[in-house]
């Protein structure tokens, strides 16, 4: 992990290790976990703005294009957290935003058109909402009560 940390940028950034338990990012309705391990802190036109770093260790993701996706959508939900949890600390700034793929060594940020993306998780969200109630859980679930 040293040699994969040295190999990024982000010694160089001002992060902040964030809580173990932490608040899921809604997005359409839909309670997301976001991995968010430390917020990333910056200045944007001279004003405090903030961000935050998913980690991704995912050994079983052999597809490096697949990864780059998975970490390039965390790196978004990301974003969504920084706008919902941590705006105490600033304006959210996708450029802040990132994943941090540990066993590739590669810093994600938030892609470009981070907009496209966060549609597409927008328009999942909405569908599972709207499907979520009419679905029977298994005979077997035995997690928490669904409403």
């Amino acid at each position: 992990m040293q040699t994969s940390y040295n190999g990024t940028n982000l010694g160089k950034l001002d992060l902040k290790l964030l809580p173990i338990k932490q608040p899921k990012v809604i997005l359409e309705g839909v309670e997301v976990s976001a991995s968010a391990a430390c917020s990333v802190h910056g200045q944007f036109k001279g004003e405090p703005a903030v961000g935050c770093l998913s980690v991704f260790f995912n050994k079983s993701e052999g597809s490096t294009r697949a990864r780059d996706e998975r970490c390039k959508s965390a790196a978004v939900l990301s974003i969504l957290y920084s706008e919902q949890h941590l705006s105490h600390f600033g304006m959210a700034l996708p450029r802040l935003s990132m994943s941090y793929d540990v066993l590739h060594g590669k810093l994600i940020e938030a892609p470009n058109s981070y907009k496209k993306r966060l549609g597409d998780m927008q328009n999942t969200c909405e569908e599972v909402a709207l499907r979520w109630p009419t679905i029977e859980p298994p005979a077997d679930y035995d997690g928490p009560p669904m409403a």
